[in-house]
């Protein structure tokens, strides 16, 4: 851009219009060019050569603008009107603030390291119609028509059934001996009724053993400890090449502990899921 640069003025709400898209030039006057910074953007005229499309614009102490890199961008240019020399430039808060691009509805040229979320404890939330339909909380639990999940992934279609999303978890457990190791431990409140849906699969040293489970059940917890409706769990699948492999439940005060059993004391690798639905 050379020595001289576009100057940059603060807007007046009361007596300047809201940025908008022009049809002619902005000439300049006493040589200098300036322009109106809004809350959407701002615009000036330039008698150089335009910066390309994406291109990110600093600006100095003095609200000199040029893409030499000073501190956090401010703007990034978005079109250009080479006819009248008039560039279309983007700016938001966040980006004079912390240095952040805004995102745009057309999308976003990202670069390396540029994300959408919080970098404050706060939840990331999305609307539609003004009315939340998803949440990524602060702890990674995602919420599907579930305003505050309480596990990795938690969806929720009829809003009139009172708690009773259906959710997601996975789990992941190496072991080496042959003795019953915790897989998840769910928590179960007071009074509510749970179905489990535990799903385990293993894999020894070498392949040398291997085994799936699916099991499912139904636990209830009124008033005291937590219960199994009917005398143990269904077995839904179970295939495995060494009889000893195995899983089983644990009933606690206010959980279920879902366990898994290796065959021998070399290392084995298990990995499963679980899917449950809550109703109080």
């Amino acid at each position: 851009m050379g020595t001289v640069y576009p100057q940059v003025v603060a807007a007046d709400p009361n007596v300047d219009v809201s940025f908008g898209i022009v049809g002619n030039d902005i000439l300049p006057t006493a040589g200098q060019n300036f322009g109106l910074i809004t809350c959407l953007g701002f615009m000036f005229n330039m008698n150089t050569s335009p910066w390309p499309v994406d291109t990110l614009l600093y600006s100095d102490a003095s609200g000199n603008l040029s893409s030499v890199s000073l501190g956090d961008p401010v703007a990034r240019v978005i079109a250009q009107d080479i006819a009248f020399g008039v560039l279309y430039v983007f700016a938001a808060s966040q980006m004079i603030s912390e240095g952040d691009i805004a995102w745009n509805t057309t999308g976003n040229n990202t670069q390396p390291g540029e994300f959408l979320g919080t970098n404050t404890a706060q939840d990331l939330r999305f609307r539609t119609a003004g009315a939340q339909k998803m949440v990524l909380d602060q702890g990674g639990h995602l919420g599907v028509g579930e305003a505050a999940p309480t596990h990795i992934f938690e969806y929720k279609t009829h809003a009139n059934a009172n708690a009773s999303s259906i959710q997601h978890d996975t789990w992941y457990v190496e072991t080496a001996s042959n003795g019953y190791s915790t897989a998840i431990a769910v928590p179960v409140s007071d009074p509510s009724v749970m179905r489990m849906e535990f799903t385990a699969n293993c894999r020894g040293g070498a392949g040398a053993a291997h085994a799936s489970f699916k099991r499912s059940a139904v636990f209830y917890r009124e008033a005291g400890n937590v219960q199994i409706q009917g005398p143990s769990w269904a077995s839904d699948f179970t295939q495995k090449s060494d009889f000893t492999l195995n899983v089983r439940f644990i009933l606690g005060i206010s959980s279920v502990t879902l366990q898994v059993q290796p065959s021998s004391n070399s290392l084995h690798k298990w990995s499963g899921s679980l899917k449950m639905q809550q109703i109080f």
